[in-house]
């Protein structure tokens, strides 16, 4: 479980996550194996965001 918080802290800097200190090669290693991962999480997240908010704003209006 290591490794996937040192992966969330290299690929998300502004998120908030417990402060890992990597001291062991290794597990800098094994958290590449995460990275597509959080990026899947990351990318459900944005989708989510804007299925919201396009469901919150109103229809543009029609020109044709």
């Amino acid at each position: 479980m290591t490794s996937f918080w040192i992966a969330l802290q290299f690929l998300t800097a502004r998120l908030p996550c417990p402060n890992i200190a990597c001291d062991d090669e290794k597990q800098l290693d094994r958290s590449a194996l995460y990275y597509p991962l959080i990026g899947a999480i990351m990318g459900l997240i944005l989708i989510a965001s804007g299925w919201v908010l396009e469901q919150l704003t109103p229809d543009p209006p029609s020109y044709c």
